[in-house]
């Protein structure tokens, strides 16, 4: 069980690079459980164009560019684990494998058994 509250201690963090949001205009499902996420990036991020309407307050903007970590359930137990965003296999060999994002994704691939 993952007893820490903070999931990004990593150098470089465990987003970035490509990240993908929970948003159901986009064709996320109602029904997806968003259970973390990383913001407040810099730099050459942007919005998707789908999501451009203008005039956007470039807050609204920035706050549209985040990587959500979602969890959707499925009939019969099943269920969609995203890290939302591509950087996320590069946390797991931090320390070694012993930290917590590796267990955070022990959990999951535990509860698919």
């Amino acid at each position: 069980m993952m007893r820490s509250s903070a999931i990004l201690d990593f150098p470089a963090g465990a987003a970035g690079f490509e990240v993908d949001i929970v948003d159901t205009s986009l064709g996320t499902p109602p029904d997806a459980v968003v259970l973390a996420q990383s913001k407040e990036y810099l730099g050459e991020y942007h919005c998707v164009p789908e999501k451009i309407v203008w005039p956007q307050p470039l807050a609204w903007q920035s706050s549209q560019i985040r990587a959500d970590l979602c969890f959707i359930p499925k009939a019969h137990g099943n269920f969609v684990f995203s890290t939302g965003s591509i950087l996320f296999c590069g946390s797991l060999p931090v320390n070694d494998f012993k930290n917590n994002i590796s267990k955070l994704l022990e959990n999951v691939v535990r509860g698919c058994l």
